[in-house]
């Protein structure tokens, strides 16, 4: 007799092989296969009712006491793709169900079908800024809470950080104007929050317009959101000066990508772009900035690479106490200057012209 857990494993595994390979590959068929013969014993009513529920599966109104390994993947996998519900009726076709599974690991667009209902997570019935605004400050709670709790030696909640990092993903696809959702510092202890945030929209911004989906897009949005999470382990008094730092507080602040970099590297589950944009986004695409790690031919990820676009950008728009924020006319001018030293002249050209597609070219 089949399982739940029998039925999320073969879900989970031809998921996976669906990824490295395709749809149609046999070891994908087969599983797929598995996992539709599985189902037939787990109907109730005819239909059979998958609920994510914080951390845990509501399998058919009932908890799931099981949490190995592919269930937690497949936990992760619906929160990635923003889904809260499924329903699979016993009408089902294998073909149907080999869509849903292509549909997950991102092979093929993802939609509800005759039998198979997925229950999308939506902003609400809004799509105005104001209600991407509003979902956008949240999520900056969100994050303050997580980032003060690593102070505090707290573990980093990984579904918390899922979960806004595909709110994020699902603001920008509600509003598309990524300027109009971007969140203003409204007080100088909340920048590291507001910033981090910033940084991830406006980086899976640039993600998204250049073809990038699925988990890849998931993965760049975690990695530029956790791009200052090194901050948290400088002196508070640094991060909340008002002033110009002197040269040695700036030999201190200038340990936060190491600090991070290492900190992730302790964690489970963490992608391993977060490492590397933690460690990087300081860096320059011709190699100086810091830390100095010697491998200046090697050169920056292209994903860091997104990230500090991203970071200049938002740390230029913003009000600090000690300097007004740059206009964007100007701020354009700034990256132009720097584009084939400290940024990707490729990157910097996409990022404006994706701006300027915004609203037939409106900024």
């Amino acid at each position: 007799m089949g399982s739940k857990t029998d039925f999320i494993s073969s879900v989970m595994s031809a998921m996976s092989n669906c990824t490295l390979y395709s749809e149609q590959h046999p070891i994908v068929k087969e599983l797929n296969d598995k996992a539709f013969s599985s189902i037939g014993q787990l109907y109730r009513d005819g239909v059979v009712s998958i609920t994510l529920l914080g951390d845990s599966l509501i399998f058919n109104e009932e908890q799931m006491s099981e949490k190995g390994l592919h269930v937690e993947k497949f936990i992760s996998r619906l929160r990635r793709r923003g889904i809260d519900k499924v329903i699979i009726r016993s009408g089902v076709s294998g073909g149907e169900l080999l869509g849903f599974i292509a549909g997950m690991a991102g092979k093929r667009d993802l939609q509800s079908t005759s039998n198979i209902s997925l229950g999308i997570v939506e902003i609400g019935q809004t799509t105005e800024s104001v209600a991407a605004k509003a979902l956008a400050a949240e999520n900056v709670e969100r994050l303050r809470r997580l980032f003060e709790g690593i102070r505090g030696m707290h573990p980093l909640d990984m579904s918390c950080l899922d979960d806004i990092v595909s709110e994020l993903i699902n603001t920008l696809r509600n509003e598309a104007n990524v300027l109009k959702v971007i969140s203003p510092i409204r007080a100088h202890d909340e920048y590291t929050f507001i910033h981090a945030t910033n940084v991830a929209l406006l980086t899976i911004f640039q993600a998204e317009s250049g073809g990038i989906t699925g988990d890849l897009l998931f993965e760049i949005g975690f990695a530029a959101l956790l791009h200052d999470i090194g901050k948290m382990f400088v002196p508070e008094t640094l991060l909340d000066k008002k002033g110009g730092l002197t040269a040695e507080e700036w030999d201190v602040m200038r340990t936060h990508p190491v600090a991070g970099a290492r900190y992730l590297s302790g964690l489970r589950n963490v992608p391993r772009l977060a490492l590397i944009a933690a460690y990087e986004h300081h860096m320059s695409f011709d190699g100086t900035g810091y830390p100095d790690s010697g491998r200046k031919k090697k050169g920056q990820h292209l994903v860091s690479q997104m990230v500090a676009i991203a970071d200049f950008f938002d740390a230029l728009r913003t009000n600090r106490p000690y300097r007004k924020s740059v206009e964007i006319a100007e701020i354009r001018c700034m990256m132009a200057a720097g584009a084939g030293r400290q940024f990707s002249a490729p990157l910097v050209a996409h990022f404006w012209q994706s701006l300027e597609a915004l609203q037939g070219g409106s900024e």
